[in-house]
Parts: structure tokens; C-alpha cells; sequence
């Protein structure tokens, strides 16, 4: 029976669909990171098990980076600020402790078809929904340029892997000078050895 070859693309998969629940809804549930952590805890070993006694072990191939998946995790990341600030808007009471004013009472006889939850003890007042959709998508934009200056000013590489990087390309470098020169000796001395036994 011939051995199936290992693939990553299902592990790779089920970190972004993991990666996508926590960054999308960790507002909704703020220990999902926690939980994210002891579960890949056991990932990480049942993928230990399945590369050492499952699969062949994978032929090894140079990657320069993620590929596309890095852009899925940027387009994660990027959807998941839009839906934490609008479940922080719109599903918490948080706006409302932070902006009392755009916010009223209920009153059972008179807001009766306007409640869908009957723990709600205070809804929009009338006229204030603009102002809360104008401030959650403000707090998101605020938080998106913020997002986006760390992004920019963080680097991509750190100086130790970039110093390592141009410390290895300059002993390659002069492992190249060294061989180019021990070669260059070595004609000289065939070339006068040649003209000895002449």
C-alpha cells in the first residue's frame, strides 16, 4: 500500500478558521484566547503523533513567507475590528456607561414593541441611533489608524535577524574572496611549476 504524503493545507486551515473565531468575536468572548491556547496545546501534539507515525516524513521546501495566508490574516484582522466595535456598539452596555446621554429608561407601556430582550433596561433615545453608529464607526476608524500606525512602524524583520543576515553574507562573502584567491595561488604555483620542469 502506497503511504499518503503529508499536507499542511488542513492544518494551515483549521489555525486560520481558530484564528478568525477569536479575532472576529473576542469581544463577544474575551477568554477565547485562552482557550485557543490549551486547545492547540493538544494540536501541537496530535500533529507531533501524525508527522511521526501517520505520514512519511514531508520532503522539506523553502518558503520565503505565509503566501496568501498572510493576506487572509490581514483581511481577519481588518474584518475583526469592524465587528468587535459594532458588537461593543451595538450588544453591550459598555457605550452605554461610556455615553449615558444617548441612552433612556425603558418604559414597559410604551416601548413594548421596541424590545426584543426583556432584561433591556435602556434602549436609544429617539433620535440617537445616528450618533451611536457615528461613534462606533469613529471608534473603529480611530482604532483602524492606530492599528495601521503599529503596522507601519513596526518592522517586519528585526534588527538581530537582519544583523545575522548581513553577518552570513559578508562570511560568504569573503569565503568567496578566500577561495577566489587560494585558486588564483594555486594556478600561480602550477603555472610556475610548469616552467621549472621546462
Amino acid at each position: 500500500k502506497e503511504e499518503e504524503n503529508y499536507d499542511d493545507f488542513d492544518d494551515y486551515l483549521e489555525m486560520i478558521i481558530e484564528f478568525g473565531y477569536i479575532t472576529l468575536f473576542a469581544s463577544a468572548l474575551p477568554l477565547g484566547a485562552l482557550f485557543s491556547i490549551c486547545a492547540n496545546y493538544f494540536e501541537v501534539r496530535n500533529d507531533l503523533f501524525k508527522l511521526l507515525y501517520v505520514y512519511p516524513r514531508p520532503i522539506p521546501s523553502p518558503e520565503s513567507g505565509l503566501g496568501v495566508w498572510r493576506a487572509i490574516l490581514t483581511s481577519i484582522v481588518a474584518l475583526g475590528l469592524l465587528t468587535n466595535t459594532a458588537l461593543f456598539a451595538f450588544t453591550s452596555e459598555q457605550l452605554r456607561s461610556w455615553v449615558p446621554s444617548l441612552f433612556r429608561k425603558v418604559d414597559p407601556t410604551l416601548d413594548a414593541l421596541f424590545i426584543t430582550n426583556a432584561d433591556d433596561e435602556f434602549i436609544a433615545r429617539e433620535g440617537s441611533g445616528r450618533y451611536i453608529v457615528l461613534l462606533a464607526f469613529g471608534l473603529e476608524h480611530v482604532i483602524g489608524i492606530f492599528a495601521l500606525l503599529l503596522y507601519i512602524i513596526i518592522p517586519r524583520t528585526s534588527s538581530l535577524v537582519l544583523n545575522d543576515i548581513k553577518r552570513r553574507e559578508s562570511d560568504k562573502l569573503r569565503a568567496a574572496r578566500a577561495l577566489k584567491k587560494s585558486k588564483l595561488s594555486n594556478l600561480v604555483q602550477n603555472e610556475q611549476s610548469q616552467k621549472k620542469t621546462k
